[in-house]
């Protein structure tokens, strides 16, 4: 189908302009780092610096000033090894399950739990919170869950969510679906066991799935609030960059109630720096991404 002169040239300014509305709020928060608050209370359409002096930086660098936040980026980046081995075993397991094997009842399991991601996760909050901190044997719990918090302000509550996601042994099950039986049939003849066929024989073919999970679980993780918010609110000690990255923004005049206004360029300069991690782990792991967004489609 050929299109016409008129209608592409029309795409490309749609385009064009939707990079620009995408890109804008972007470059206002980059070079807002770059400018001064008198420069910053004059400015128009886009804070653009007069000059590339390396004073003009320091917003940028004011991160790395902070000591709590090396903690928590620390933190944080435990975190997401953790999610990332966990979630990659118990997806590409429960994926290889409910793909390659049979067993009385896979049907019904898996109708279940493709259920219960129907429920709005906002729904589960109330019923989680009491479910974390009424734990039992934890946090001075007795077998019943009573007699102590749990896993409220207890720091272990970062590596006890959601450590399998019917969502991603689905993902994984599609990925499988476009992998032939033959594998499993051939590494069965030669003596591999169960382990041995999932993570020797469709593993390295999961690559893609794996890249995928990768930047999801970072993302995840590096952007994580919630469980700060809940449950750690009262112990630093447990703060992710994505709490602690608020917590300093509300210092610099976000949340202020003394009526001195905020320092903007700080404010640029700590969101921007915060953004780039992310942007980095995608740019990085994007043709695994855009590869395993299309190995689900593949039909065997």
């Amino acid at each position: 189908m050929r299109y016409s002169k008129g209608s592409v040239i029309f795409a490309y300014i749609v385009m064009i302009l939707g990079g620009v509305i995408m890109l804008y709020p972007f470059l206002f928060q980059m070079f807002g780092a770059l400018i001064t608050a008198n420069e910053y209370e004059n400015l128009v359409f886009l804070p653009l610096p007069q000059d590339l002096g390396a004073w003009r930086f320091k917003s940028m660098l004011y991160i790395f000033s902070r000591s709590n936040v090396w903690y928590s980026i620390g933190l944080t980046i435990a975190k997401v090894v953790w999610y990332v081995v966990i979630t990659t075993f118990t997806n590409v397991v429960g994926g290889y399950i409910f793909q390659k094997t049979q067993f009385w009842g896979k049907t019904f399991i898996f109708y279940f739990f493709m259920a219960s991601m129907m429920i709005p996760g906002i729904a589960t909050v109330v019923p989680g919170f009491v479910w974390n901190v009424r734990f039992p044997l934890v946090g001075g719990n007795n077998i019943f869950g009573q007699g102590g918090t749990g896993f409220y302000q207890n720091i272990a509550m970062h590596f006890v969510q959601g450590l399998v996601g019917i969502g991603g042994i689905f993902l994984y099950m599609q990925g499988l679906k476009g992998l032939g039986n033959e594998y499993k049939e051939a590494a069965e003849i030669d003596g591999a066991g169960f382990f041995g066929t999932v993570f020797k024989v469709y593993f390295p073919m999961l690559l893609p799935l794996i890249g995928m999970n990768i930047i999801n679980t970072f993302i995840g993780q590096w952007n994580d609030y919630s469980t700060c918010l809940f449950y750690l609110d009262q112990n630093e000690k447990a703060w992710t960059i994505g709490y602690t990255i608020t917590q300093e923004l509300n210092a610099l005049g976000l949340q202020r109630k003394d009526g001195t206004p905020p320092e903007y360029p700080k404010i640029f300069g700590l969101s921007f720096m915060f953004l780039l991690p992310p942007i980095i782990i995608y740019i990085a792991f994007q043709d695994m991404f855009i590869s395993g967004l299309t190995m689900g489609t593949i039909k065997s």
